[in-house]
């Protein structure tokens, strides 16, 4: 039934920015973000295909500075989903996030199913920035981005 399908899902590319930096303000108002990291900037040149820093982002996050190391590019959202938005990874971080990418990624490419990917990827992301740094703030995004994502997917599910 297309009266319950979220609204944000007619215009995807504006929608799911609007989205994504309304969880990391919702974050922002409990949890401190370091102050070497932004994540709005973060999914900003997620969706334009840059890096600023041309390094992987999961190591600058964490402090890591490999400038030798080669980068990959990592679809955030999957291929299949969004192509455009991605993100620099060393090989070792982008098969981290590839695997995880394997726990969500469904081949329904409904509005919502693309959203929830799209915040799935992103809490992936958040998650592997908690595990490489320890800090609270990334868990946090993980989470809200995973909470954001299972909404939609169960919206899809429903429609």
């Amino acid at each position: 039934m297309t009266s319950l399908r979220f609204k944000h899902c007619q215009e995807e590319s504006e929608d799911r920015v609007l989205i994504a930096i309304q969880t990391i303000k919702e974050v922002k108002t409990l949890h401190k973000a370091p102050s070497t990291f932004d994540a709005t900037r973060l999914i900003a040149e997620a969706e334009t295909g840059q890096n600023s820093s041309n390094t992987c982002v999961v190591c600058k996050a964490a402090g890591h500075i490999k400038p030798t190391e080669p980068l990959e590019t990592h679809h955030v959202a999957g291929r299949s989903n969004f192509e455009a938005v991605t993100i620099s990874a060393c090989l070792s971080h982008h098969q981290h996030l590839s695997i995880m990418q394997l726990k969500w990624l469904v081949k329904d490419t409904s509005p919502e199913n693309r959203l929830a990917s799209y915040l799935f990827g992103f809490s992936d992301l958040f998650y592997l920035m908690w595990e490489e740094t320890t800090l609270n703030y990334f868990q946090e995004l993980s989470k809200a981005f995973a909470y954001r994502g299972y909404y939609f997917r169960d919206r899809s599910d429903k429609a």
